[in-house]
């Protein structure tokens, strides 16, 4: 250690404030997608633990005089290209399925649907019997779906409310997780299927090998309820999975494509007020489509007595 302390202050600016020694007790538990997060894998006694190593062998007190230092950091407007709030009429609830099973958000997403006057209401599609009522749109992100296949499977009066409001005509987003967990039922790395909500006549298989991974561009070919006709929205697609044939009469009402390909694919499908995709949207590659997300009300004047 003192080699290396010796070696980094001769030749960098950094001050070294100690080391991480290795400990097999801290290993961060990985999958096909990445890391555990945080809801599935760092137990109380995994966080007391690093924090004890990290007493003992990092000089925290100067770590934290040096971060005094540190300016306030000045960061840009989000340009929404809209007022903040511009709906009025009170706050709009978004519901947003957020648990082990979907939690693969862009943060930013939330922020921007904030600043146009929406509230995010969390709920888990594990664990709660439906999802909150009163609400103007539902988000479904992604997420290990296919981990909880059994348990989301099992939850039947919560795949009841959902399809029951996707049918009564609710605005529903669903992104890669979401999606899969809006289709008949997914097909998991052992073969054995699990029915979903079944809006979409198609089912999520699981692959070994990795199918997409990277950023995309989205260009809407048709005019849905979240969507204006020629709108563009970037995001990336990341999925060890597939859905089989989706019939021809479900409207496809993206063409997705990679950064500087001439090729696309038609991708995006809705039904009723219901869109959904294998693509991670960033709303802040469009703002206006957030804003149409926060405007629109499939069911006007149920969910916004």
């Amino acid at each position: 250690k003192q080699m290396l302390r010796e070696a980094i202050e001769a030749n960098c600016k950094a001050k070294v404030l100690g080391f991480i020694p290795r400990d097999e007790g801290l290993a961060m538990p990985e999958r096909y997608l990445g890391l555990v997060t945080a809801e599935e894998g760092f137990s109380s006694e995994f966080i007391d633990r690093l924090a004890k190593i990290i007493e003992e062998n990092v000089d925290v007190d100067g770590l934290m005089a040096i971060a005094g230092t540190a300016p306030i950091l000045q960061t840009p407007p989000i340009p929404l290209f809209v007022k903040e709030g511009e709906r009025g009429g009170g706050v709009i609830k978004i519901a947003v399925a957020r648990d082990q099973a979907f939690s693969f958000y862009y943060e930013d997403n939330f922020d921007i649907l904030r600043k146009l006057g929406a509230d995010m209401v969390f709920f888990s599609p594990l664990a709660d019997e439906k999802f909150p009522e009163g609400i103007s749109g539902l988000y479904l992100g992604g997420g290990y779906p296919e981990v909880h296949a059994e348990r989301l499977s099992a939850n039947h009066s919560m795949l009841d409310s959902i399809r029951s409001f996707v049918e009564s005509g609710g605005t529903v987003y669903a992104e890669c997780g979401g999606f899969m967990y809006l289709t008949e039922g997914i097909v998991d790395f052992d073969g054995k299927f699990h029915p979903m909500v079944g809006t979409f006549p198609t089912r999520a298989k699981m692959l070994k090998q990795r199918k997409a991974l990277g950023y995309v561009e989205v260009e809407t070919v048709e005019e849905s309820s979240l969507f204006k006709k020629g709108s563009k929205i970037r995001g990336h697609e990341f999925h060890y999975s597939e859905i089989e044939h989706m019939p021809d009469f479900v409207k496809r009402v993206y063409r997705v494509r990679k950064p500087g390909a001439v090729d696309f694919k038609p991708e995006g499908y809705l039904y009723k007020n219901t869109l959904a995709s294998y693509v991670h949207l960033h709303f802040g590659s469009n703002p206006e489509w957030a804003k149409e997300f926060v405007n629109h009300d499939g069911r006007a004047g149920y969910a916004r007595q």
